[in-house]
C-alpha cells in the first residue's frame, strides 16, 4: 500500500510541476526584438568611457539565433 501511495504522490507532483510550467509558458508575454537604441543595458556601452569594453565585445562573434 505504501508503494502505491508513494507512486501516486510522485505522479501528482510531476503533474503539478507540468501544469505550472504550461501555465507560465501560455501566459508569458511575447519577447520583443532587441534594438540597441532602446535597450537600457546597451546604452551604458555607448558612453565614450566604455571604448575598451566595446572593443573587447566586438571580437565576440554575434549570435545569429532566429535568423
Amino acid at each position: 500500500m505504501s508503494t502505491l501511495l508513494l507512486a501516486a504522490m510522485v505522479a501528482c507532483f510531476v503533474l503539478l510541476v507540468a501544469a505550472v510550467i504550461a501555465h507560465r509558458a501560455s501566459t508569458a508575454a511575447p519577447e520583443t526584438e532587441h534594438t540597441a537604441e532602446d535597450c537600457r543595458h546597451c546604452a551604458a556601452l555607448r558612453h565614450p568611457s566604455q571604448l575598451p569594453a566595446r572593443t573587447a565585445l566586438s571580437t565576440i562573434p554575434c549570435s545569429r539565433e532566429g535568423q
